[in-house]
């Protein structure tokens, strides 16, 4: 009897090319049990390697007891500054600031400084090795093209992310500290920036105990390794007075970090930027002067082959003055109280300076009675605009729009 079937052919014997026999059917039956077996071994062994671990845990647990050192016992030793009196080598610091303000900017001049031997530290005059973990931004179209403005050393900087047979994968903490520490030894890496750091912690994001463990997880993988981490904050847009208190995401980065650093814009100047210190474990925070920088552009080639140029920021440092970031949050946060006597007050001091004074000039008029950030507004308020002279030392010039003064 022949099968009706399309495509059977008495020289196979099968109803179909390609179809399967008994006794092949009985050797795929028997392969998918041997494999089924062989998943509840390993499930098995999974299982009792589980219960092995809790049982070690609750012995471990009841082993605990207190430690003790002597204060005497420990060895003082110096703090070696990757930034002098600014970041440590061997913790955590912090960059915050909200996503206008040139965090990454910032970065890459570090990076330039580090790479080149241009750094004020403990590498002065010795280009080191850096690793750059980036989450936000193009490598190709901005990370590397800021990093040339900036004049970095390319050959001495990492992108670093994880590789598996799985595919590539983003750095995770805690689960990546043996694998990084191990490519930091091996590289001779000074500092590591990550860009924003949130991105590559887990950890349960409402349990600060959590939180705060797996932060402490990267201090301790700086400390260990004497190495500087570098991590990217962002802070809310408005309604927090001080930097610490304005960093979004778990507040415990902040509470662990060495260091955190502030950046805001700053009210007086236009395109210019605050750098301030506003926490340091070590070192001295109140002898320390904020940074105030602007940007210019350059133009960077493309290597792709077109010979085109690409317009990228540079920092232009300024001056160093008093106030923080944390001061410029807070005459925020004060709102408009007072700036409308504020702008009366200035209006007549710039008709009576015939239209034109120094900033310092400015504020030391105003004394007490009026904050720098309110004077800042109600200079905008006026239409008043700040520029550099072009003296040496450069001084900032405030000049009356012909409208605002009449």
């Amino acid at each position: 009897m022949q099968f009706s079937q399309p495509g059977w052919t008495a020289e196979s014997g099968l109803p179909y090319p390609g179809a399967e026999t008994a006794a092949e059917a009985i050797e795929r039956d028997a392969e998918q049990q041997q494999l089924a077996a062989q998943a509840k071994v390993e499930k098995a062994k999974h299982l009792a390697r589980e219960k092995g671990r809790q049982e070690a845990e609750k012995e471990a647990e009841a082993l605990r007891q207190v430690r003790s050192v002597r204060a005497s016992q420990v060895t003082i030793q110096r703090t070696r500054w990757l930034w002098r009196d600014r970041i440590a080598l061997g913790g955590l610091a912090l960059i915050a600031g909200k996503g206008d303000v040139s965090k990454s900017t910032l970065l890459a001049q570090m990076v330039a400084w580090i790479t080149t031997g241009d750094m004020r530290g403990e590498f002065d005059g010795v280009p080191r090795a850096v690793g750059y973990v980036v989450n936000e931004d193009s490598l190709s179209q901005t990370v590397v093209p800021r990093m040339v403005a900036a004049g970095a050393n390319l050959d001495l900087v990492h992108f670093l992310s994880v590789a598996s047979p799985l595919g590539t994968d983003a750095l995770k903490f805690p689960r990546d500290i043996d694998l990084l520490k191990d490519f930091i030894y091996q590289q001779g890496l000074v500092a590591i920036f990550i860009d924003p750091l949130s991105a590559n912690v887990t950890g349960r994001k409402n349990d600060q105990g959590d939180m705060r463990d797996t932060y402490q997880t990267v201090n301790n993988l700086a400390e260990e390794t004497c190495c500087a981490i570098i991590g990217l904050a962002h802070t809310r847009k408005a309604g927090a007075s001080d930097v610490m208190e304005a960093i979004m995401g778990s507040s415990e980065q902040g509470n662990v970090a060495r260091s955190v650093h502030g950046l805001v814009m700053d009210p007086e100047e236009d395109n210019a930027r605050i750098l301030s210190c506003e926490k340091l474990n070590v070192g001295q925070k109140n002898l320390l002067p904020s940074l105030r920088f602007t940007l210019d552009t350059v133009m960077v080639r493309c290597t792709d082959g077109t010979n085109d140029h690409t317009p990228m920021p540079k920092i232009r440092w300024l001056d160093e003055i008093s106030e923080s970031a944390s001061d410029i949050l807070a005459d925020q946060v004060a709102g408009n109280h007072g700036v409308d006597e504020c702008v009366e007050w200035l209006r007549k001091f710039m008709r009576d300076s015939g239209g034109e004074a120094y900033s310092h000039d400015v504020k030391d008029a105003a004394g007490r009675k009026f904050s720098p950030s309110m004077i800042a507004r109600a200079r905008k308020k006026l239409g008043v605009v700040a520029t550099r002279t072009n003296e040496t030392p450069s001084r900032t010039v405030w000049r009356s729009a012909e409208n605002s003064v009449t």
